[in-house]
C-alpha cells in the first residue's frame, strides 16, 4: 500500500501534555518510569562469614586486635615521625610492646599476651594472633577518579513488547520510549515492526437456506493509526506522520472441512516515520497502534455476507514478531493458505533524528 499521511484530526480525544500534568498523572508517569529505571551499581563486599563458616565474630575481632597491637605502622615510621611523636613513643614504650603469636602452639617463642600488658582497657583477657584467620575490616582503601567520568547513558531507550495482538479497531501498545537525558527539546522517531495476520474460527457445516458454505476467505489490513500516549492518555501529534503498510497485507485461506481452523502469515513490515515528541527527563511515551481490517467470505458462487455464512471467526494483527521461528510467522491448521510465499523478514527497529543511537533486536 502506498504511503498514507496521518492527520491530527483522527485523534479527537488528544490533549496537550501540559494540560494533564496533574498530580495524579505525574504519579502515573513516575511509576511508569521506575519500571524502566536501572539503579547505579553498588559495592557489595563479600562477607567473610560465607567463605569461612567455621569462624565467629570473636575470631575476626581477635585477629584485627592482634594486628593493631603489632604497631607495625609505628615501627616503619622513620623520617615521617615528628620530635613530639618520637618522644611519645619513647615515654609510652609502644615500640617495644611484645609481638603476639598463636598461644596454642607451645613451641612458639611468643606466648599469648594479656590485655593488661598492652594497655587495652576492660576485663583482662589473653590476646593472640592466628594467621589462619582472614584480616577483615582492618584498613579502608579509597580510590578517586583522576578525570571526570564519561556519561555513557543513552539519551533515550525503548522497551519492545513481543507478539502484540491487535483486535480490529482496538488500541494496543506496540512499544515504549523512555527518555533519560536531562536535556529538554524535541525528538523525531521512526520505527518499523514486522506484521503478521492471524485468523481463527470454526466451520459448522450446517447449511440452510439462510447460510452459505464458506470455501475461502481473505483478511486484509486496510489502515493503521499511530497513537502516542503520555500518562496512559493520547496526546496531540506535533506534526503529520508517514505510515507505510506492507505491499501485500493480505491473508487468504481455503476451507475444505468442518471444525476449528486457524492460520497466520508474516505479511511484511509496517514502517512509520516523523513521530515528533517533546523530550524531557523521565518522560515515558507509549506508542499504540490501531488497525482496520477488511474480511471477505466466499462460497462457490462468489463473495457472501458474513452473517449468512456457516463460520464464526476472529481476525487479529500481530506486531513485533521476533524471528522466522515465531509461532505467528507461518502456520495453517485445518485450512490451507493461498500464496504461501513470504516477504523478507526484518526485525523490529527504532531510531531517532537527530540520531542518538539505533536499537535493534
Amino acid at each position: 500500500m502506498a504511503d498514507e499521511t496521518q492527520n491530527v484530526s483522527i485523534l479527537e480525544e488528544a490533549i496537550e501534555i501540559s494540560e494533564k500534568n496533574t498530580t495524579s498523572n505525574l504519579c502515573v508517569e513516575y511509576k511508569k518510569y521506575q519500571q524502566y529505571n536501572v539503579p547505579l551499581p553498588r559495592f557489595t563486599p563479600l562477607s567473610p562469614y560465607i567463605s569461612n563458616p567455621n569462624l565467629t565474630q570473636f575470631d575476626f575481632d581477635m585477629r584485627r586486635k592482634a594486628e593493631v597491637l603489632q604497631y607495625r605502622s609505628l615501627q616503619t615510621q622513620v623520617n615521617g615521625t615528628t620530635k613530639n611523636g618520637k618522644w611519645t613513643q619513647l615515654v609510652q614504650k609502644s615500640v617495644y610492646r611484645p609481638k603476639l603469636r598463636i598461644c596454642s602452639n607451645p613451641s612458639d617463642e611468643y606466648l599469648a599476651t594479656p590485655t593488661s600488658s598492652s594497655d587495652v582497657p576492660g576485663p583482662v583477657m589473653n590476646l593472640y594472633l592466628d594467621p589462619a584467620v582472614p584480616l577483615y575490616n582492618y584498613t579502608k582503601t579509597y580510590s578517586y577518579a583522576s578525570v571526570n567520568p564519561v556519561d555513557n547513558k543513552n539519551t533515550w531507550d525503548y522497551d519492545e513488547i513481543t507478539d502484540v495482538i491487535y483486535t480490529p479497531k482496538k488500541l494496543s501498545i506496540c512499544f515504549t520510549i523512555i527518555y533519560d537525558s536531562t536535556k529538554k527539546g524535541r525528538t523525531t522517531y521512526s520505527f518499523q515492526t514486522p506484521l503478521s495476520l492471524f485468523i481463527s474460527g470454526a466451520k459448522t457445516g450446517l447449511i440452510s437456506p439462510s447460510l452459505k458454505n464458506v470455501s475461502k476467505m481473505t483478511v486484509q489490513i486496510t489502515g493503521v493509526k499511530v497513537v502516542p500516549l503520555y500518562a496512559n492518555r493520547p496526546i496531540r501529534l506535533l506534526q503529520n506522520i508517514n505510515v507505510n503498510l506492507p505491499s501485500a497485507p493480505t491473508l487468504e485461506i481455503n476451507l475444505s472441512s468442518t471444525g476449528v481452523f486457524s492460520a497466520s502469515k508474516f505479511v511484511g513490515n509496517l514502517i512509520v516515520s516523523g513521530i515528533l515528541l517533546f523530550t524531557q527527563y523521565q518522560y515515558v511515551y507509549d506508542i499504540g497502534l490501531l488497525f482496520s481490517l477488511n474480511i471477505v467470505l466466499y462460497d462457490s458462487g462468489g463473495s457472501i455476507i458474513s452473517g449468512q455464512s456457516d463460520v464464526t471467526l476472529q481476525p487479529y494483527v500481530v506486531s513485533n514478531i521476533d524471528e522466522e521461528s515465531d509461532r505467528y510467522f507461518f502456520n495453517e491448521t485445518n485450512c490451507s493458505i493461498n500464496n504461501p510465499s513470504l516477504p523478507t523478514f526484518v526485525p523490529f527497529m527504532i531510531e531517532s533524528s537527530p540520531r542518538n543511537e539505533i536499537f535493534t533486536v
